[in-house]
């Protein structure tokens, strides 16, 4: 496995983040998993240092950070008063 692998995918996990977390904050409109993998296909023909990566790999990476949202949600409904239920980070 080439060093560069991890580079990329936490590029495009940091990116469906900052998209998850922008469009929450410009308009409260949530970004789904469906929604970001639908988009790869458009970034992999922009971006070809992203196509060297094998599709399904790109969509794991997007459904680790949509398990890690589902995480944080699921802490925020159970979270005892005064404990922080951590947000995904970059």
């Amino acid at each position: 496995m080439s060093p560069w692998r991890g580079v990329w995918m936490s590029e495009l996990y940091n990116a469906a983040l900052q998209e998850r977390r922008d469009a929450w904050s410009r308009s409260s409109t949530p970004i789904y998993y469906g929604d970001q993998s639908a988009q790869l296909s458009e970034i992999r023909a922009v971006r070809p240092d992203q196509a060297v990566w094998s599709f399904s790999s790109q969509q794991a990476t997007l459904r680790r950070l949509n398990k890690a949202f589902a995480s944080f949600f699921r802490r925020v409904k159970t979270a005892k008063s005064g404990v922080r239920p951590g947000y995904p980070r970059l």
